[in-house]
């Protein structure tokens, strides 16, 4: 579903299944030049189907598009390897770009969890409900 918020922006929104929050968000400033979607969605099947089917209603050639990430949830950037092309440009703020240019993994951000009281016993349970399945071993 696309509405229109002003000339040249637009709010596609992204279903994100068994989520509490029901749908993102996503923002896209349609221009002559080049486009910019901000933030993307779930990398799943029904938020690309639904974030398609908008660009394709408001006639977004993904060549010449950019994707603005405003933080580090996987709700807002899911969807960013699929939208992507050789020509995308890719922006995102600068505090959790430098935690990602010195991504040492998710073992080490556990453990900073676990050294800062986190319980080791509920973060399966905790990477359940955050869609962070592939994460659970």
């Amino acid at each position: 579903m696309v509405e229109e918020l002003r000339q040249g922006l637009f709010c596609i929104k992204v279903p994100l299944p068994d989520s509490p929050l029901k749908y993102l968000n996503s923002y896209v400033v349609r221009a002559p030049e080049r486009n910019l979607i901000i933030d993307t969605g779930f990398n799943h099947k029904i938020c690309f189907e639904a974030m398609m089917a908008g660009l394709n209603e408001l006639g977004i050639d993904l060549k010449n598009t950019d994707i603005f990430v405003t933080h580090f949830h996987a709700d807002h950037f899911g969807l960013v390897p699929k939208l992507k092309t050789p020509t995308t440009n890719i922006y995102f703020n600068r505090p959790e770009a430098k935690l990602l240019e010195n991504w040492q993994g998710f073992d080490k951000m556990l453990e900073n969890a676990y050294h800062h009281g986190f319980p080791k016993k509920n973060i399966k349970t905790v990477l359940e409900a955050h869609h962070m399945k592939q994460l659970k071993k």
